[in-house]
């Protein structure tokens, strides 16, 4: 599977191929904050759950605890990411005077019907997880197939948040 790096943001071709008006706007984005700041920090990344806020954790967990079985999606790859782990890796770029753009997440990837697995495993609860589609379950934002970000960083590869996914589910 290959994974996109921090330099493959304007081509979205290696990103899954989407191009929508969402992502056309993040590409504008960036590019505001490249031209306005040639001493600029851009973090990006992917999957994201932590304790505060609705989360595909927390999405699961209430499901899970409602529902005898769900469909899970189980062709989109990517890395669940800590928020407590994103945050002190972020404080880390800061300190280390980081500039351009960095990719960071917890280490390895996994599909949604995994990281659903490893969520009701851990919390213990009893659901029946089905695989499908991405086609079998749309959804208003379509997202690739594969958002797996390199984390070796552009100028720095020394930094990156490199807890596995599984060791963040506990703060």
């Amino acid at each position: 599977m290959t994974v996109c790096t921090a330099l493959d943001w304007r081509r979205p071709r290696k990103w899954g191929g989407l191009q929508t008006d969402r992502r056309q706007k993040k590409d504008l984005w960036l590019s505001l904050v490249q031209e306005a700041a040639a001493d600029h920090l851009i973090v990006r990344t992917s999957w994201m759950f932590g304790p505060a806020g609705e989360n595909f954790v927390s999405t699961m967990l209430n499901l899970g605890a409602n529902q005898n079985s769900l469909n899970i999606v189980n062709d989109q790859h990517g890395s669940p990411t800590y928020t407590r782990h994103l945050a002190k890796a972020i404080l880390t770029l800061f300190e280390k005077g980081a500039r351009s753009i960095h990719h960071l997440t917890n280490s390895g990837s996994c599909t949604w019907l995994e990281f659903a697995k490893e969520i009701f495993r851990l919390g213990e609860v009893d659901v029946k997880v089905l695989p499908c589609s991405t086609e079998d379950y749309p959804t208003p934002a379509r997202r690739p197939k594969n958002s797996v970000l390199d984390c070796t960083g552009v100028q720095n590869p020394n930094v990156s948040s490199k807890h596995p996914c599984r060791l963040g589910r506990r703060p």
